[in-house]
Parts: C-alpha cells; sequence; structure tokens
C-alpha cells in the first residue's frame, strides 16, 4: 500500500491563515495510520494564485488540493484516507 501523502503549505499567507495549527498532527495520528502517512511541510503550493481552490491554509493530499480545513477535519481526513475510507 501506498504513503498517503499530505503536504502543508507553510507560506506566509497559509502560515497566518492557520496551517500553523497543523504542525505536530502527526502524533495525533491513531499508531495504524503513523506507518501509512507521510506528513511534510511545503515552502508555498502555490494554490493561493488560483481562487478555485478556496481560500488558505492549503493542503495537498496525494495530489488533491484541499483547502481551509481546521485542525479536527485535517486529522480526520487523513486518517479515513489511510484507512481506505476516503479517496
Amino acid at each position: 500500500m501506498e504513503k498517503v501523502q499530505v503536504r502543508i503549505c507553510m507560506g506566509t499567507t497559509c502560515f497566518v491563515m492557520g496551517a500553523a495549527q497543523y504542525e505536530g498532527i502527526e502524533e495525533e495520528l491513531p499508531e495504524d495510520v503513523q506507518s501509512c502517512v507521510e506528513i511534510l511541510g511545503s515552502p508555498c503550493l502555490n494554490l493561493c494564485k488560483d481562487q478555485n481552490f478556496g481560500k488558505a491554509p492549503f493542503v495537498m493530499m496525494n495530489g488533491k488540493p484541499l483547502a481551509g480545513l481546521n485542525r479536527s477535519d485535517l486529522i480526520g481526513l487523513i486518517i479515513r484516507t489511510a484507512r481506505g475510507l476516503e479517496e
């Protein structure tokens, strides 16, 4: 099974608009999920340039752009995706 790749934009706008709340989320993931997930910070995902993606903060999960998630929503989505319940 391929790891779920989560790239969190840590550019200034995303960081100020809420990406700071994502720091350390890997520690809150259940043990069975931790080994299936790769969480990376990214200097900028350039998604803020296209309003079709929504508003900051931005995350890319397996290449799919996500916007405006709070910490618990992102954690829940990562868990569901790693367990094969979301695509």
